[in-house]
């Protein structure tokens, strides 16, 4: 039996990230918007539409082109995962057993602190699991972005859910 109050405990730390993030952006409401110039809103749409399209391939090296090399992925409640290696196993597995059949990318939100830039998204499309129907998915995400060594844009940290 799990102590008392363990399963609002689990709630909280799975949320954190979120949280932090919704503080960041009510941050930047006081010290003025981090707003993004067009020539980063352009390298994140790209980053998706490529990330989109390697996975409807099954290009697997096209998919982990999106992440850091330190990068952390935490989605739908399943275990943190962090670092390439891990992260490659975790988008294997999601290739071998699903095809992405159509996806669109949106930017709610995006905010910049220096080399570093807060977005707020969605992937939505259909899916088709192995062995099973079709379904339109629904996936809400947090993405941190840092700017890499050469000055590309990578996902250094990444939350979402799927509905």
């Amino acid at each position: 039996m799990a102590p008392r109050g363990h399963g609002r405990f689990e709630r909280i730390r799975r949320l954190a990230p979120m949280a932090l993030l919704a503080g960041a952006l009510a941050c930047t409401a006081v010290r003025g918007p981090g707003r993004p110039d067009e020539a980063l809103r352009a390298e994140v749409a790209e980053s998706w539409a490529s990330h989109i399209a390697a996975a409807q391939r099954k290009d697997l090296a096209g998919v982990m082109a999106i992440y850091a090399e330190d990068a952390v992925y935490s989605t739908g409640g399943a275990p943190e995962v962090r670092g390439l290696d891990a992260i490659r196993r975790v988008e294997a597995e999601s290739l071998a057993g699903a095809d992405v059949l159509d996806a669109r990318h949106t930017t709610h939100d995006l905010r910049v602190f220096g080399d570093a830039a807060f977005e707020l998204g969605t992937i939505e499309g259909p899916v088709r699991p192995r062995g099973a129907e079709a379904a339109n998915v629904v996936f809400r995400f947090m993405a941190l972005w840092r700017r890499d060594a050469e000055g590309r844009w990578r996902v250094a940290h990444f939350v979402g859910r799927a509905e």
